[in-house]
């Protein structure tokens, strides 16, 4: 290995190990929605880091110290920013730009497949429906809570509550967080084709706000939609919130690195909001929920497909 290259990993792995934040940096960081960013590259260091461990197994102790240092503090770094989030939905209920909270022009609720979260959720949903009185509520979840599906379970549950059937919208094609923000993108980008700063308010539990916030984030384009996540409180233990938490933040970075990903013969790429096609090929070729659907290609691939 050449000198300049270890010059650089030395310095790399420098600067990983002494890295760290105080409470008011990780705060500032979830005010300008910078947060979920960094937790992603950490994510990606780390990954790194394994493939350094393996390069200089049978090196010197000089390098195996310096990568223990660093992973040791990635580990760290990870626990932090997790405490951080936990305690942050403590005391705090909404994510993103929060000076554009009032009058959201659609309100989303996020489906899951436990009946107490579901319910939850659409309780929140409803309050905030009556009020800030939205264009619409989209219900989105093709996964089945019991014997209905998601969003059809939500409907019904919206219409016993008193919201009128022409202000639910359903979304039935998603199975995970990714396909909840891409079927939900691709109804109101055609609901509201001509209007920007369109305010969208997600409604989901609060271990879930996090990574909902960010894959909406690489799905929706920024010019035309304003978003924010309305974190459920799910008063579980601390214990179970922190595993659950820990889960879902860790899957960003299994989507940052797979769905939105532009996969190409010479090098990947970043898939770009608003680039629905790139977004769903890769969930129909990688994703074990949705292979097999040509069903959702049909339906909602943009491109003309040439033979």
């Amino acid at each position: 290995m050449s000198t300049n290259n270890n010059f650089l990993i030395k310095h790399t792995l420098h600067s990983i190990k002494n890295v760290n934040f105080t409470q008011e940096q990780l705060l500032e960081k979830m005010s300008n929605n910078t947060l979920d960013d960094i937790h992603v590259k950490i994510f990606q260091f780390q990954k790194q880091l394994t493939i350094l461990a393996k390069i200089f197994h049978l090196g010197d102790d000089y390098w195996q110290n310096l990568i223990t240092e660093a992973q040791n503090n990635i580990i760290h770094l990870k626990k932090q920013i997790l405490e951080f989030y936990i305690n942050f939905f403590q005391y705090n209920t909404i994510i993103g730009d929060v000076d554009n909270l009032e009058n959201p022009t659609s309100i989303v609720v996020l489906g899951t497949n436990s009946p107490e979260l579901l319910e939850k959720r659409i309780q929140v949903a409803y309050t905030l429906y009556k009020t800030y009185n939205p264009q619409h509520i989209l219900v989105s979840g093709g996964g089945f809570n019991g014997f209905q599906c998601e969003a059809h379970h939500m409907q019904s549950r919206l219409l016993e509550l008193g919201v009128s059937e022409d202000r639910i919208i359903q979304e039935t094609d998603s199975m995970d967080t990714v396909g909840n923000a891409l079927f939900s993108y691709l109804i109101l980008k055609n609901c509201m084709p001509n209007t920007k700063h369109k305010k969208i308010l997600i409604v989901t539990s609060d271990f879930h706000a996090l990574r909902s916030y960010y894959i909406f984030k690489k799905v929706f384009v920024p010019e035309y939609f304003c978003l924010l996540v309305h974190a459920v409180p799910t008063d579980w233990s601390h214990d179970r919130l922190t595993a659950l938490s820990d889960n879902e933040l860790s899957s960003d970075f299994n989507s940052m690195e797979t769905i939105f990903t532009y996969h190409d013969l010479f090098e990947d790429r970043r898939v770009e909001p608003g680039d629905t096609d790139s977004i769903l090929l890769n969930l129909l070729t990688l994703h074990e929920l949705y292979k097999n659907r040509s069903d959702l290609l049909r339906k909602h691939f943009t491109k003309d497909i040439k033979a």
